[in-house]
């Protein structure tokens, strides 16, 4: 569908690029190929140095809906707020550049949006995996299962308790449709330098938003594959993310008043990922441990989380090792084996009750 000249786009397009020769044709032909919905398609090259870029110039000569941004390689949170920034479409949405949108489902999700007037409107994800299968990529793939429809819009916060209870949050802004001018009034924008940055601005967007939907279209198809983002969890860059997306989650917590419905909910939340900040923590060699107190420590707040980090007894280490172990274990089980799914809801509810109780 055309953009017609003098009129907002739906839907502005955020694709941050590097290195994504071997994926980003695939992707962009799954964008432009969605029908019933006038697009702006943002590309931010972030200093690519293979042939992404002449392959996205090549999209720009060809499709007038695509404005290609170049800059210097400054990381995936930097391009996704330059292009946040560049946007002009009545809704945002986000697309990693080895990533599909398999379905021609963006008209439907709009007209969904428009209809409820949503600020947030959720959609579910395929995942599947490229290369060697690992532990991980398995996990990840078991990760992404089928969530509750909500069509009647209800508060953010609401909706991240409920999601939490029934073992059904996404961190991922590729999977949320966002009102523009919504997003910009929130003021909301990505952490540059750190791995994991959906993890507070999503925390963000829930926590603020007044009216959010969830659909349950696969609309989404995320690529597992090594050397990603999503499956390098265990290293130092990696665990730095986590600190930081705490240290940024619990500022934005702060905000949310004491007598919010779900504050007690979602306050344990945070205390779970903070256990899980220690495990990820006390994983990593010493050298590791290192880095990590010398970025952190400078950041504000830092030394507070460090601080909780340092004095916590984690003698039940090796137990948390165990658990870490079977966890991965019932995964591979559940994937290879379909007719156990159930087990997968178990491990679910159990989580939820841990995050809950």
């Amino acid at each position: 569908m055309e953009r017609i000249p003098g009129q907002l786009p739906d839907v502005s397009v955020v694709v941050p690029v590097y290195n994504a020769q071997d994926y980003i044709y695939n992707t962009l032909l799954s964008v432009i190929q969605q029908t019933g919905v006038s697009l702006e398609i943002i590309c931010v090259n972030d200093g690519s140095t293979d042939s992404s870029g002449a392959i996205l110039q090549q999209f720009e000569q060809d499709d007038a809906r695509i404005v290609l941004i170049q800059q210097e390689n400054q990381g995936l949170s930097v391009s996704r707020n330059v292009g946040l920034r560049a946007a002009s479409g009545r809704y945002v949405v986000f697309l990693d550049a080895d990533d599909l949108w398999p379905k021609d489902n963006l008209a439907a999700l709009v007209k969904f949006a428009d209809a409820h007037h949503v600020q947030l409107l959720m959609f579910d994800t395929d995942a599947f995996i490229e290369g060697t299968s690992t532990t991980d990529k398995e996990l990840l793939l078991a990760y992404y299962q089928p969530r509750s429809e909500i069509r009647e819009p209800l508060i953010g916060t609401a909706v991240l308790a409920k999601q939490l209870a029934l073992g059904q949050y996404r961190q991922s802004a590729c999977l949320y449709l966002i009102n523009r001018d919504w997003l910009v009034h929130t003021g909301l924008q990505f952490t540059p330098g750190f791995n994991h940055e959906d993890n507070a601005f999503t925390f963000g967007l829930l926590l603020q938003a007044d009216r959010v939907a969830l659909l349950p279209l696969k609309f989404y198809s995320r690529r597992i594959r090594d050397g990603s983002i999503t499956t390098a969890q265990s290293d130092v860059k990696s665990v730095l993310g986590y600190f930081v997306a705490y240290l940024d989650m619990h500022e934005l917590f702060k905000m949310l008043p004491i007598t919010n419905k779900q504050y007690e909910q979602i306050k344990k939340y945070l205390d779970y990922y903070l256990r899980s900040l220690k495990q990820k923590y006390y994983h990593l060699e010493p050298s590791g441990r290192d880095e990590v107190i010398q970025q952190i420590a400078i950041r504000p707040g830092g030394a507070t989380l460090l601080r909780k980090i340092l004095e916590s007894d984690h003698s039940n280490h090796s137990l948390s090792s165990l658990a870490y172990e079977l966890r991965h274990f019932i995964f591979r089980l559940v994937n290879r084996t379909p007719f156990l799914a159930p087990l997968l809801e178990v491990y679910h509810r159990v989580r939820a009750f841990k995050i809950t109780r």
